[in-house]
């Protein structure tokens, strides 16, 4: 199921972004940051577990971004 992240969804967000960040497939991620983005989030769980994240956010002069990432 996808659905919008929730504040509890926050270290798994974390731990799928910054695995791809060990990889240098993209940069790190704080919580903090993660915190201040979360409305941009969606999450793909299964069997109650957070497997995939989603974020789409509004860059600049009305051009969006994102990318899904999982596990």
């Amino acid at each position: 199921m996808i659905r919008p992240a929730k504040l509890q969804d926050v270290p798994p967000i974390q731990q799928i972004i910054n695995s791809h960040a060990e990889l240098g497939k993209m940069l790190f991620k704080s919580y903090a940051q993660l915190y201040e983005d979360l409305r941009d989030f969606a999450v793909y769980e299964q069997d109650g577990e957070v497997r995939g994240c989603v974020a789409l956010g509004i860059i600049w002069g009305g051009h969006g971004g994102g990318a899904f990432l999982g596990r």
